[in-house]
């Protein structure tokens, strides 16, 4: 027999014809630091092998190479060094029966270290996206971890709303002849999800622990379960779960080892990882079909109306945040609709969408423009999710007055005679989609007569509430702004787009819409 003792902390490890891992966690040093060596019987011999890690190995003061799998041998009282900080001796306590090396026989090839198979299991959720796919690569990668456990699931929660309701697993068996897992215990999964403090459980299935649900007709199942928490910085992320390794299907069960524990958890955080990294692409994918919904809901152009100047400034902000405009002509001039959907992203441009056909639909149903919002307010109050839009309604007619309307949204500024003022004027209806029959009553609008040179600027409220570095808005500073402005309407739009990104320094935290109307005869 023989064994290892430190020489400088009350460690001793005796060994065994098997092979030890030596860890700083087992030598004193603290739990995280990392699988450093192995010392493995081998012909006779007690040999140590480096694992792969960046910590240098000595034994009797010569380093010792990673890339040998073939490892050292040891002899009796030779010395072992690791990292400078761990300093081991190698005792015989019996002489070792030394086996020449014989080169008809071939020794039968070691086991992969555990740590080269946690590295494969890195590397095989480390660059996956697609939920699906990585699931598939990862569960067999993890039950290689684990050969005293018969089954790998993860369960996913899929229902935000109940954060102990998880969907049917994907699983992996080592033998097809192991059931199918069940649905996971809903008082397991809040102890697990929930409590901050309990990021692993272990338990036997037939102990009787109250509330415990069996997950398998096997009494001697025993299982080890880990929580799935992308570190995404929210109150709740948009995929998480949890990952359980159990004996089931196997000749015979053993508890998990605290070791088992350890790599559960650490595998449980690069899952966690690999959750982020798809609800990330997810959430880039849903992006970018937003903005694709945006940008076809803008008019490609805006129609001629005689005695009128139009232009209109669209500036996205990082999120796709619901705004909207939209003009459609009719005998005298045009109908001019401009929105703000509550929320952000795909929801968001599903209601845009909605708002837009909905109204463009009626409108050419022979609907009057208020008939035609009044449809779109019904059919967004309908919707289970509350969603809403503030928007503002306008005519605009040759040779007649602005007739406006506000649903909910910010009153326009008026230039006149050369100064520029904000209206006082009242909502004529509350936001679109909260539920108010806005067809049973007229709806009281507000005409402005412009004069040559005259102008409105209608905007969402990605201009007034754009803030600084100090969190300062920019609507505190707009009429100041406006009032050195030039008076032709495409510079003026760009000037102002320009002073609202310098305010906030390039980075919006809203969509930003400039719609100017200027009387030119």
């Amino acid at each position: 027999m023989a064994r290892l003792v430190s020489t400088d902390r009350v460690v001793q490890k005796e060994l065994e014809p098997r092979s030890l891992i030596l860890r700083g966690g087992s030598l004193g040093l603290p739990e995280y630091f990392p699988d450093v060596a192995e010392v493995f019987f081998r012909e006779g011999e007690y040999r140590l092998r480096v694992l792969p890690a960046e910590v240098t190995t000595k034994v009797n003061g010569l380093p010792v190479s990673a890339s040998s799998r073939e490892g050292v041998p040891l002899t009796a009282g030779a010395t072992i060094e690791i990292g400078g900080m761990i300093h081991l001796r190698y005792e015989e306590t019996e002489p070792q029966e030394r086996v020449a090396p014989s080169d008809s026989v071939v020794p039968p090839p070691l086991p992969m270290p555990r740590f080269d198979l946690f590295c494969k299991f890195a590397q095989a959720v480390g660059v996956q996206i697609d939920l699906e796919e990585g699931l598939d690569i990862a569960l067999p990668a993890l039950l290689h971890l684990f050969p005293h456990a018969g089954r790998a699931a993860i369960y996913l929660q899929t229902r935000p709303d109940d954060a102990t309701w998880l969907a049917q697993p994907r699983f992996y068996r080592r033998s097809e002849d192991a059931p199918r897992p069940g649905a996971f215990s809903r008082r397991l999964a809040s102890r697990l999800l929930d409590d901050p403090s309990c990021s692993v459980i272990h338990f036997r299935e037939r102990d009787d622990e109250p509330g415990l649900a069996r997950i398998d007709s096997l009494e001697s199942s025993i299982m080890l379960a880990a929580r799935i928490v992308p570190k995404t910085g929210e109150s709740a992320p948009s995929l998480r779960g949890i990952v359980s390794l159990d004996s089931v299907g196997l000749h015979g069960s053993r508890p998990f080892t605290p070791e088992d524990l350890r790599i559960i958890e650490a595998a449980a955080a690069l899952l966690g990882g690999f959750l982020q990294r798809v609800a990330f692409h997810r959430t880039a994918a849903e992006l970018a079909l937003a903005r694709e919904i945006q940008k076809s809901l803008l008019p490609p152009r805006i129609p001629p109306i005689a005695g009128y100047e139009i232009v209109a400034r669209f500036e996205p902000a990082a999120q796709v945040s619901g705004d909207f405009y939209d003009f459609q002509p009719h005998a005298n001039g045009a109908y001019f609709l401009l929105g703000d959907v509550s929320g952000k992203s795909f929801p968001a441009a599903l209601v845009m969408a909605q708002i837009v056909s909905t109204f463009r639909a009626h409108l050419g149903a022979g609907a009057g423009p208020a008939a035609a919002l009044a449809a779109v307010d019904r059919e967004l109050a309908s919707y289970r999710a509350l969603m809403y839009a503030t928007a503002v309604l306008a005519d605009i007619s040759a040779g007649g007055p602005t007739t406006f309307y506000l649903y909910g949204h910010l009153a326009p500024y008026q230039r006149k005679d050369g100064v520029w003022r904000l209206l006082k004027v009242p909502p004529a209806a509350l936001p679109l989609g909260l539920g108010r029959e806005m067809d049973t009553g007229p709806i009281a609008g507000f005409s402005v007569d412009l004069g040559h040179g005259d102008a409105l600027l209608f905007y969402s409220d990605g201009l007034t509430e754009a803030h600084g570095p100090a969190g300062d808005f920019f609507g505190t500073r707009l009429d100041s702004v406006l009032a050195g402005l030039r008076t032709e309407p495409a510079p003026l739009a760009d000037a102002l787009r320009a002073a609202v990104l310098e305010h906030s320094k390039g980075t919006l935290a809203d969509d930003l819409t400039l719609v100017l109307i200027t009387r030119n005869a």
